[in-house]
């Protein structure tokens, strides 16, 4: 596979030092960022991958989202990129995010092309260590959605998520009903925050030191 400048970009990079913490601080809600945690707690966490997948649609670069169903359960409704708990028959953690955006997207894991990964994210009411994944479609996506976990498929351009204008401050419910203010991206009028946001907003120091080479 040829890859376009763009994505040769992303993937050269993404093999370079990461943005990190400095990047991820920006989104995270003020509670969780007095408690950053320590390595033996990210140890024992459970671990899981989503993909970030990158695709070109009417000439313009996108990648999706997925808005989770309703249920008995910590991130129900939520934003999230594709993605879910790594399984003893994954080879790696990339394995499980091409497999989980498979499973839930329809997207086949033979046609990504894994380009590197972002920043693990540590996501405290599920005590997950999520490993965000980037991946290259080469066509633009058919979706056929795993209706039990997936409500909605959000096509987005990076342009704009590389909006600032989108970022700002919203009020969300969280366990037993409590409402926080977070910091988040309004992105068509559907609200991505927490560990979504957290990886997003590393994504973006990425996006914006490639367009502006």
């Amino acid at each position: 596979m040829t890859l376009p400048s763009f994505i040769s970009s992303v993937q050269t990079r993404l093999q370079s030092e990461l943005p990190g913490l400095d990047a991820q601080l920006k989104m995270l809600p003020i509670k969780r960022k007095r408690n950053i945690p320590d390595e033996e707690t990210l140890q024992k966490a459970r671990k899981a991958a989503v993909c970030l997948v990158i695709y070109e649609k009417d000439e313009k670069w996108h990648t999706v989202l997925i808005q989770r169903t309703t249920y008995e359960g910590v991130h129900s409704g939520q934003m999230a990129f594709p993605g879910g708990q790594y399984e003893e028959g994954d080879v790696s953690l990339m394995a499980t995010a091409l497999r989980e955006t498979e499973e839930e997207i329809g997207l086949q894991r033979q046609d990504l092309k894994t380009l590197g990964t972002l920043s693990k994210v540590y996501i405290p009411p599920s005590n997950m260590l999520v490993l965000p994944v980037v991946a290259y479609l080469d066509c633009s996506p058919d979706f056929v959605l795993q209706d039990t976990e997936v409500a909605k498929v959000l096509e987005v351009e990076l342009t704009y998520l590389g909006n600032p204008i989108i970022r700002t401050q919203k009020q969300v419910s969280v366990a037993n009903d409590l409402k926080m203010m977070v910091p988040c991206y309004d992105v068509h009028d559907h609200v991505v925050w927490g560990a979504t946001a957290v990886m997003l907003s590393e994504w973006l120091v990425i996006w914006e030191e490639i367009n502006g080479e």
